[in-house]
């Protein structure tokens, strides 16, 4: 790759960078335990007792691209991740969504 950037720089603006993430709406709901040390006494004092929703709260996958210069469209996922569904709302549509609104062609970039 470096040779590759060494001979042409232009290389890098043909490169789109791209990655998805998960945000979950409720602080602890990844399964992570929060310990408090507190007296007996106090263990139910709601400064000390966080709360929490049956089943995690859910959350919303995000995915997003970058290029040298521009940023593309960010996706939220309207169903579960599977290899189906990220081939449909990725591959199909956001990606060729934020490679035209970056104003590239979609045989000049490489993902």
């Amino acid at each position: 790759m470096k040779e590759i950037l060494d001979e042409d720089p232009e290389f890098l603006d043909l490169m789109l960078f791209t990655d998805e993430t998960k945000l979950h709406l409720v602080e602890n709901s990844v399964g992570g335990n929060v310990h408090v040390r507190c007296r007996k006494e106090e263990r139910l004092n709601p400064d000390n007792v966080n709360g929490s929703v049956k089943y995690g709260g859910g959350g919303i996958l995000l995915w997003g691209c970058m290029g040298h210069y521009n940023l593309g469209v960010l996706h939220r996922f309207s169903e579960n991740m599977t290899g189906e569904n990220y081939s449909r709302e990725i591959l199909n549509d956001a990606l060729s969504t934020s490679i035209s609104s970056m104003g590239l062609e979609i045989d000049d970039v490489l993902i």
